[in-house]
């Protein structure tokens, strides 16, 4: 448990292992339930919860409430006290169950994801895949790393442990992930009208900008 929220603390090894802990028993919660028969619900904003995001929700909030008592908590499926706080400077960001929709399809594409934000900036991270058992986690500055770790089981169980990084950039130029259930024939394409906004903002965040408009030129729907 972290008693003090100064930056050493919010960074150890040791929180590190209590968070992928968390995780993973949010990953045993999902695979609890039986995507064909998961209850489920639409919100406001047309995207679906299940009861999987909601038992992975209350796993991760006890948890944390435990290992971070008094942190604020922004979580995608939380409403009560934690999300009332105001946030400061440091903060736990969750979404308990990422791919929705392909949970309840039956797919394994779903994750669980904790991160913690300190001075605007995320410190530290951990994602799980439950159906893959699998869990990427890193801290800023010290590394990342992933476990192959039974869903449940604490993170001084993992069956093994591979040091990760990002790969160096490509000379042919940097390659963009896209959501599967917004392709469109294979190419990112910004929303009708918005090309250029989107360039622009990419101008801002990306190197060697004249190569990324050749690059994203076939993707501009107002080229």
């Amino acid at each position: 448990m972290v008693r003090s929220f100064d930056l050493a603390a919010l960074t150890s090894l040791q929180l590190m292992d209590e968070l992928t802990t968390i995780v993973s028993r949010a990953a045993a919660a999902i695979l609890a339930i039986d995507p064909a028969t998961a209850a489920r619900r639409t919100k406001s904003d047309l995207s679906p919860v299940s009861a999987a995001d909601e038992a992975s929700n209350r796993e991760i909030i006890k948890g944390l409430s435990c290992v971070v008592p008094g942190m604020p908590i922004v979580s995608e499926e939380s409403i009560g006290p934690s999300s009332a706080t105001p946030l400061g400077p440091r903060f736990a960001l969750v979404d308990p169950l990422d791919g929705t929709r392909e949970f309840l399809a039956g797919r394994n594409e779903f994750t669980a994801n904790i991160a913690l934000v300190i001075g605007d900036t995320p410190a530290i991270g951990i994602i799980a895949a439950p159906a893959l058992g699998l869990i990427w986690r890193g801290i800023v500055g010290r590394g990342a790393e992933r476990l192959r770790l039974c869903p449940g089981a604490a993170a001084n169980d993992a069956d093994e442990i591979v040091a990760i990084r990002t790969r160096r950039r490509p000379a042919q130029g940097l390659i963009a992930a896209v959501s599967l259930r917004r392709r469109d024939g294979g190419i990112a394409r910004p929303p009708s009208g918005q090309g250029s906004d989107c360039l622009r903002l990419l101008d801002q965040i990306l190197p060697n900008r004249r190569r990324k408009r050749r690059h994203l030129r076939a993707a501009r729907p107002d080229a």
